[in-house]
C-alpha cells in the first residue's frame, strides 16, 4: 500500500503541486485583504474563510481539480491498470485507492489551513479565540472549532473525489466525473436564490461543509443555529459509502486493460 501511496503522490506532477500552493496562498491573500478592515482574531478569520460559500463550492472544486481529480484516470495514464495487477487484484488495490483518496482530501485541507493560519497571522490576525462575532460558536473551544472545519471539509472533497472516481470508473476511461462535481458545486451555490427558497432546507451540501448557520433567502437572525454536527458526518458518511459501493461495483466488471468498452 505504501509503494502504490508513493507512485500516486509522485505521479503528481511538480508544476502542479507548486500551482496547488501558488493558488492557495493567492485565494487566503484575498480573503486577508478584505477582511483587513474587521477586527478579527485568527480564528474568527479561519472560520469566515472556510465558512465563505464561494470557498466551499469554488475554490475546493479548484484545488482538487489541480491535485486529485485524476486520482483514477484510466484514459490519461494506463498504467493506472496496470497498478492493479501489481497490487495484488481488484479487491486489495480498491481498498489502497480509497485509503489514499482519503489522505489526499484530509492533506489538501490540512495544507490549505497551514497556510491560512500562516498568512492570517502575517497579516495581523491575532489570537485563537472568539471576539465580537460568531455568538454561535461561543459555546465551543477553538481546538473543536478547527477540527470541525477539517473534519466537514475535508469529508466534503473525499466525497467529491470518491464521486469522480466513480463516474471515472464507469465512462469508458473518460474522465468525466469532474463535471459532475461541478454541477453540485453550481446547484449548491445557487439553489435557494434560483427558487426563492426562503429558508434552508438542511440537504445541500454546503449546509453540511459549513459550522455555521446556512441562510436561505431569508437572511439570518440571532437565534437561528446551525444542526448538531453528528447530522453532517452521518450525511457524509452516506454519500461518501455510496460512492465506494458504486466504485466497488464498478471495479468488479470493469475490463481495465481493455479501452473503450461499454458495459
Amino acid at each position: 500500500m505504501l509503494k502504490m501511496m508513493q507512485y500516486k503522490l509522485s505521479s503528481i506532477p511538480l508544476w502542479r503541486k507548486i500551482l496547488f500552493i501558488i493558488v492557495i496562498v493567492a485565494f487566503v491573500f484575498i480573503d486577508v485583504k478584505g477582511y483587513q478592515g474587521f477586527e478579527l482574531t485568527l480564528l474568527e478569520f479561519i472560520v469566515f474563510h472556510f465558512n465563505d460559500s464561494k470557498t466551499i463550492d469554488y475554490f475546493y472544486l479548484i484545488i482538487i481539480m489541480i491535485i486529485s481529480a485524476d486520482i483514477y484516470n484510466g484514459a490519461q495514464n494506463p498504467y493506472e491498470d496496470m497498478l492493479i495487477l501489481k497490487n495484488g487484484g481488484r479487491k486489495k488495490w480498491f481498498i489502497y485507492i480509497s485509503i489514499y483518496t482519503a489522505l489526499a482530501s484530509f492533506g489538501i485541507i490540512c495544507i490549505y489551513l497551514l497556510v491560512a493560519c500562516i498568512l492570517g497571522f502575517s497579516s495581523g490576525f491575532l489570537g485563537l479565540h472568539l471576539g465580537a462575532y460568531l455568538t454561535e460558536l461561543k459555546n465551543l473551544n477553538s481546538i473543536l472549532i478547527i477540527g470541525e472545519i477539517v473534519m466537514l471539509a475535508g469529508l466534503r472533497i473525499w466525497f467529491l473525489n470518491m464521486l469522480i472516481m466513480s463516474i471515472n470508473l464507469f465512462c469508458m476511461n473518460s474522465p468525466m466525473g469532474f463535471l459532475a462535481a461541478f454541477i453540485i458545486s453550481i446547484i449548491d451555490m445557487f439553489i435557494y436564490e434560483a427558487f426563492d427558497i426562503m429558508e434552508p432546507w438542511g440537504i445541500m451540501p454546503l449546509e453540511h461543509t459549513r459550522i455555521i448557520y446556512t441562510e436561505a433567502v431569508a437572511p439570518a437572525v440571532d437565534q437561528f443555529v446551525r444542526f448538531p454536527v453528528g447530522y453532517s458526518v452521518l450525511y457524509w458518511a452516506i454519500g461518501i459509502l455510496t460512492f465506494v459501493v458504486i466504485s466497488y461495483r464498478a471495479i468488479l466488471r470493469k475490463e481495465f486493460l481493455i479501452k473503450n468498452v461499454k458495459y
